[in-house]
């Protein structure tokens, strides 16, 4: 049997960031249009990545790209214990063309390595939450929240109260550095309350 050699279209040429634009995307041109014909098959053969803190998932060695078909995968990177920053990295993928039904094609041409460049930047963590104050109006029961919040963050509240359990407070506006209020009006019966702010999400 004579194959026609696999003819791989992919987006190497995209810069590749976790978080944003981060899917690799590989297809193999279909079948010629006359009767008999046949094109190679892709196999994935090794994945290389620079920079062990990026990882890829949803493609995986040995897996085939078939005539007209496609495969896809997403970067991602492991934030854990990495200092602000911005991080960059390479993805390649090893490749060999194979039949249709084995591994082993006789004469086949070397597929070039595929190679993706990868960046990522970890900001700064952001500070917690800030109350700055609280005033209790026994008229009407109820207590307002005086806080510092920031930009472009949305906070919420969590009380605990005397009757028991836990409820999260409506969230108050998005921040822009000012000092913002909040008033919580509790439950009838309850004698006390306590409260702490936490990010929104």
């Amino acid at each position: 049997q004579i194959y026609e050699p696999a003819i791989l279209t992919s987006n190497t040429a995209t810069p590749l960031s976790p978080g944003g634009d981060n899917q690799i995307q590989i297809t193999n041109a279909p079948v010629a249009g006359h009767p008999g014909a046949l094109r190679a098959t892709v196999l994935v053969e090794e994945i290389l990545l620079s920079d062990a803190r990026f990882s890829l998932t949803g493609v995986d060695v040995g897996d085939r790209l078939d005539p007209a078909g496609a495969l896809g995968g997403t970067v991602d990177f492991d934030e854990a214990g990495v200092s602000p920053g911005t991080y960059s990295g390479t993805l390649t993928l090893r490749t060999k063309m194979v039949g249709n039904t084995s591994n082993f094609l006789n004469g086949a041409p070397a597929i070039p390595d595929l190679v993706w460049d990868l960046s990522h930047t970890v900001g700064a963590p952001l500070p917690p939450p800030e109350i700055l104050g609280f005033a209790y109006d026994p008229a009407t029961n109820t207590t307002t929240i005086t806080y510092q919040s920031i930009a472009g963050e949305t906070f919420k509240f969590s009380a605990a109260g005397s009757l028991g359990g836990y409820v999260d407070l409506p969230d108050p506006p998005v921040g822009t550095g000012a000092i913002m209020d909040y008033t919580h009006n509790p439950p009838a019966g309850a004698t006390r309350y306590f409260y702490k702010a936490r990010r929104g999400g």
